[in-house]
């Protein structure tokens, strides 16, 4: 369920930026999974897979999954 309401939101998320007209970079977006339990769903943004790293740097913070 987690998996359908996840994508259901990035859906929102996309169809608010377009109508809003602030555009999402859909190439520098990541996905980043977290705990131990997390199946490694594959997301999709405007019909691209959103790629799943091990660590990203933002702001000069790298965070990176155990």
């Amino acid at each position: 369920m987690q998996l359908v309401q996840m994508q259901a939101d990035l859906r929102w998320l996309f169809d608010w930026s377009l109508y809003w007209q602030m555009l999402l970079n859909v190439d520098k977006r990541k996905l980043l999974h977290f705990g131990y339990k997390n199946r490694g769903n594959v997301y999709t943004l405007s019909s691209s897979v959103i790629t799943s790293e091990m660590k990203e740097k933002d702001f000069g913070a790298i965070t990176s999954v155990p």
